[in-house]
């Protein structure tokens, strides 16, 4: 399939999807389906890019360009450290006029007229109080899910359960130093984590009964392009139907019950 080809068939599934004009756009991304009779992984996001650009163009996007290694590491650089999920989210995160938060844990990328409302003044926490996620929520932003599962790619779900306060997390706090062009400074974080010391996890399920849930209620709006899948929700939406969901069963996000180690 031609790339321009492609990109048509991907314009009438966004089209389809009939997002408010000047919205706001959280964008996962696993690019291995996209262009894939391109050998070239530069070009595959640059392509990717330049069509987002074009098709967002008055809107804002949001990248997450998260880095975990903070976590051992305890030093975050800004403008040097790559980011740790996906190749193209390092892409974006190099483009013109885009700019990227400074929280160590979770950071993002974004371009656009609301991307300061999701760069600035952003508090300690990973996923609570004053984080992106809040404002995410907040801002009734779209999440879309190019080429990526949902279940295994949507971090926003980490803020309902901290907002629910699950008794599979808990907060941990990371001490560290962030620096900015010539200035640095320290602080301590809070990463709502896994408490893998007191339960077991295992992988995602294939089929799991949230993704049915969310696709059946149409929360969760999903159609694909040959093998790439495109999915998106809003994040009020989510926030609100999961939150009832926990309430009545605390691990309905993981699919089962854990047990204790």
């Amino acid at each position: 399939m031609k790339k321009n080809l492609e990109n048509s068939k991907i314009t009438k599934v966004l089209d389809s999807f009939s997002f408010s004009k000047k919205s706001i756009f959280f964008i996962h991304t696993d690019i291995s389906n996209y262009n894939i009779n391109s050998h070239s992984w530069f070009e595959k996001c640059k392509n990717l890019y330049n069509f987002f650009d074009k098709y967002f163009k008055n809107n804002t996007i949001l990248v997450p360009t998260f880095t975990y290694s903070f976590c051992k590491t305890g030093i975050f650089n800004k403008d040097r450290n790559i980011s740790e999920v996906g190749i193209f989210t390092e892409y974006f995160r190099n483009q013109k006029n885009v700019k990227r938060s400074n929280h160590p844990i979770f950071s993002i990328a974004a371009k656009g007229t609301y991307a300061n409302n999701f760069i600035d003044n952003l508090s300690y926490s990973s996923s609570g109080y004053g984080s992106v996620f809040e404002r995410l929520k907040v801002f009734d932003t779209y999440i879309i899910f190019f080429g990526c599962r949902f279940l295994e790619s949507c971090t926003f779900l980490h803020h309902i359960e901290q907002c629910a306060r699950i008794n599979y997390r808990y907060s941990k706090y990371f001490k560290g130093k962030i620096i900015e062009k010539n200035k640095s400074y320290t602080g301590i974080w809070e990463f709502y984590v896994r408490n893998t010391e007191i339960f077991k996890f295992e992988k995602w399920s294939k089929n799991s009964q949230i993704e049915k849930d969310l696709i059946k209620n149409k929360i969760l709006i999903k159609k694909k392009v040959s093998n790439l899948e495109i999915s998106y929700c809003s994040t009020r939406k989510l926030f609100d139907y999961v939150t009832k969901k926990i309430k009545i069963n605390e691990s309905y996000i993981l699919g089962k019950k854990l047990k204790k180690l």
